[in-house]
């Protein structure tokens, strides 16, 4: 490479001009008929996405591990206990 000289451009800069191509393409063929515009460019010269992948850890999320069981307690257990100091709530 010469001193001064720019890099060339990245294969995705082609990819991405040859996609917008293609794109008006579509949409001149198509420009009355979007179902026929989205069956072009979706089964022809796009890469299709892969679907992705989500997972939840409740290690990671530990706050969400007791929402499904919540704790109960009987009523006279309840009025017992009314009054008291909640040292020990969670949303304390």
């Amino acid at each position: 490479a010469k001193p001064g000289r720019a890099p060339e451009p990245h294969p995705r800069e082609a990819a991405r001009a040859q996609r917008r191509v293609e794109t008006q393409v579509a949409q001149i063929e198509n420009s009355s008929n979007y179902a026929g515009f989205q069956h072009r460019t979706q089964g022809t010269f796009f890469q299709p996405h892969p679907e992705k992948r989500y997972q939840v850890h409740n290690a990671t999320y530990a706050n969400e591990v007791e929402k499904l069981r919540p704790k109960s307690t009987s009523k006279a257990e309840f009025l017992s206990r009314r009054g008291e100091v909640m040292s020990h709530a969670k949303s304390a």
